[in-house]
């Protein structure tokens, strides 16, 4: 018992004494804080060229939480035309609906195309991706009709996006504070 107590004690000690230097150590410009992640990052995402930022839904839960949690009636909604594919929203940051520029139309269709079972089987022929108003997607099935999750009802005009490639790409970004003073 004695021992567990000083055992805990040494612990608490080696704990305070750590962080005490990781502290020293962040203040003289070695290690610095981790930046807070942004709500998009547990997503797929990227800025398209015109700015904008799109995001996609890694399974069939961030799908719903996507539409459900993040579409803004101002945002467009954009899915492949194939079975399973990833929701993908474009962030309108206007309080009002505008026209997305082209660009970042044929980016994020491309994107939703990428991001369903087209990228594994390699296929881009035939695939097409279409967008359409957050007005447009329900969760509420006709009658008779069971919807799982992750899967939406498209009611209106489908706005199609044909696709001739599937092409992503990655990248990492490094943030200095030296190098911009």
């Amino acid at each position: 018992s004695l021992k567990n107590t000083q055992l805990k004690a040494s612990k608490k000690k080696d704990a305070k004494a750590s962080k005490k230097s990781l502290d020293n150590k962040s203040s003289s410009g070695g290690i610095s804080g981790v930046r807070r992640k942004f709500w998009f990052e547990k997503f797929f995402w990227f800025i398209s060229s015109d700015q904008v930022l799109v995001i996609a839904g890694k399974d069939a839960q961030q799908n719903e939480l996507l539409v459900k949690r993040y579409l803004r009636s101002q945002d467009f909604y954009f899915h492949a035309d194939v079975h399973g594919a990833s929701s993908v929203i474009v962030r309108n940051e206007l309080k009002e609906r505008k026209e997305l520029p082209v660009n970042t139309i044929l980016q994020a269709a491309e994107f939703a195309v990428c991001r369903s079972s087209a990228w594994k089987s390699k296929t881009a022929s035939g695939t097409s991706a279409y967008w359409v108003y957050p007005d447009q997607v329900s969760k509420a099935p006709q009658t008779g009709e069971y919807l799982s999750k992750g899967g939406f009802v498209i009611r209106g005009k489908k706005n199609f996006v044909s696709t001739n490639s599937l092409c992503m790409g990655f990248g990492v970004l490094f943030y200095s504070p030296r190098a911009n003073s």
